[in-house]
């Protein structure tokens, strides 16, 4: 499952009180929240990392619950606009294993494209060029100048690479690359032709079909290409359309048991500004399914609570605040009723 960390010195533990479900670690770089303990405690964490990384920082704990049987973890830095870092570690607890259901690798690799050279050498020995060239790619596809400028002047030495896979992209909107993109990706195991396939599809945003596969792609077990469709996911949803998320279900029901943690609070955005249908709501939270959302709705980290919150409002039609009991009541009614004996 996708990991990612942040390099925090540890000095002192403080747990900052509030509601159950967030806890939240005070260090000497800033605050550390965790997301998804039910079972487990910082305390046991903190004991684990002395055990199994001695010396090592809470903040790069996920990679050491992965190796003790969590089948999901994943550790977020963020900078907030002060200076001060704030690090959210969102886990799936090992009793939770079933919730997560990554893709199969492949057992096979096919040869690397032809037609795609350019590109995927691009990946492969400028790989910072081509995560800059898929993030900013929506600015230029939509023809924001003064957005392209920027990202130019940010990209320093990444922008000749950041301009060729621009190219690239430009030449690649045809019917018939839109139907090698897909292939592709549901298919090749080859992971340079993967990730250059999500980015791709970065020009079909019109179709249904190009929101349905990188979303499911973002179950991919290799974080290169989970992470390339979810960056072009975010380049798309900054123009998003309505999208039929009907078939795409059982992909989105993974995602939000928690299968790839860190980008949970993405999709919630891009389902919501793609206009989810809210009758999706008792398929998707069925069975424990709306367990990491209450979660982040009692995230002390704002972004990642206000991403819960809009996401229930949306599906509900109604803002029940931020009480997570009424929200988990609200829940309970979109189930069946259970037969009397």
């Amino acid at each position: 499952m996708k990991t990612r960390w942040v390099l925090l010195f540890v000095s002192s533990f403080a747990l900052f009180p509030g509601r159950s479900a967030a806890q939240v670690v005070q260090t000497a770089n800033g605050p550390v929240e965790f997301i998804g303990l039910k079972r487990w405690t910082v305390e046991m964490i903190r004991d684990t990392m002395a055990v199994k990384a001695p010396g090592q920082p809470l903040g790069q704990c996920a990679a050491v619950l992965q190796e003790i049987g969590f089948p999901a973890a994943s550790s977020n830095h963020i900078m907030n606009e002060d200076g001060t870092e704030y690090v959210v570690v969102t886990v799936v607890e090992p009793h939770d294993r079933a919730r997560v259901r990554e893709k199969p690798l492949f057992a096979d690799s096919l040869p690397a494209i032809h037609a795609w050279h350019e590109a995927t050498e691009i990946f492969r020995s400028k790989n910072r060029g081509f995560q800059r060239a898929v993030s900013w790619y929506g600015f230029h596809r939509g023809g924001d100048t003064t957005a392209v400028r920027e990202s130019m002047a940010r990209a320093r030495n990444d922008a000749a690479e950041v301009q060729q896979f621009w190219r690239f992209l430009d030449h690649h909107r045809s019917e018939a690359d839109f139907q090698h993109a897909v292939w592709t990706l549901n298919n090749d195991g080859n992971v340079a032709n993967r990730a250059v396939a999500a980015a791709i599809l970065g020009n079909f945003g019109h179709h249904d079909l190009t929101w349905w596969t990188l979303l499911d792609a973002q179950r991919d077990p290799i974080d290169a290409i989970a992470g390339t469709a979810q960056q072009v996911l975010q380049s798309l949803v900054r123009a998003p359309k309505s999208v039929d998320w009907v078939p795409a279900q059982v992909s989105l029901r993974h995602l939000l048991n928690g299968t790839n943690v860190f980008v949970f609070a993405g999709t919630l955005d891009v389902l919501g500004k793609t206009g989810i249908n809210p009758a999706l709501a008792p398929t998707l939270l069925r069975n424990g399914g709306a367990d990491l959302l209450l979660a982040h709705l009692n995230a002390k980290h704002e972004a990642k609570r206000d991403a819960a919150h809009s996401f229930l409002v949306h599906l509900a039609g109604q803002d029940l605040g931020s009480d997570t009991a009424a929200w988990a009541q609200w829940i309970g009614t979109l189930l069946p009723a259970r037969p009397s004996n």
